[in-house]
């Protein structure tokens, strides 16, 4: 038997019965069985990893700093509003009174001028996580942003278009 795609197992007939009770119960084990197929995540899809170079058109690590490793920073090209408290920070995209997304990420590490590390709270897969870390390029002297997210196989294209706009936004507010 199929329902809304999934396979669900018919374990009795509910034809032979003939109590009104019974042939609903029947039909919510029916949903129940699919809703619990149809809804359980993919434990056993992993994440790939994402690696974006992007040079900055400054050799200052204090200014590519306070733009690319601070909330305040991120503020002004990764969303549109940025809060932390402790551990905890929470991204807000779009105005609050309008339609908006609000996603919260715990601080994993933090290495001043050098790289910072979270991870969605939604996140499943244990191993993924976002980093933007600054990388001073030995040859010319120039500081690259090197940015590390994961993404399903399926999603790889959409992540790394949403990181180009991103980058775009922090050329733009930024010059860097």
């Amino acid at each position: 038997m199929l329902f809304a795609g999934a396979k669900v197992y018919k374990f009795f007939d509910y034809t032979k019965f003939q109590s009104p009770f019974l042939l609903f119960s029947s039909v919510f084990f029916y949903i129940f069985v699919a809703e619990q197929v149809l809804y359980q995540p993919n434990k056993y899809m992993k994440k790939e990893k994402i690696t974006i170079e992007h040079l900055l058109s400054s050799n200052s690590p204090s200014i590519i700093w306070d733009i690319v490793g601070t909330v305040h920073g991120w503020a002004c090209w990764l969303a549109d509003e940025v809060t932390q408290d402790q551990d905890e920070i929470t991204f807000v995209w779009g105005k609050v009174w309008s339609h908006h997304e609000i996603r919260k990420a715990k601080l994993i590490s933090c290495k001043n001028f050098n790289a910072i590390r979270i991870r969605w709270e939604d996140e499943e897969d244990l191993e993924a996580f976002v980093e933007i870390k600054m990388e001073r390029t030995d040859l010319t002297g120039h500081y690259m942003l090197i940015i590390t997210d994961f993404a399903e196989p399926n999603d790889m294209e959409q992540l790394e278009n949403i990181w180009q706009d991103n980058l775009t936004r922090l050329h733009q507010a930024t010059g860097l």
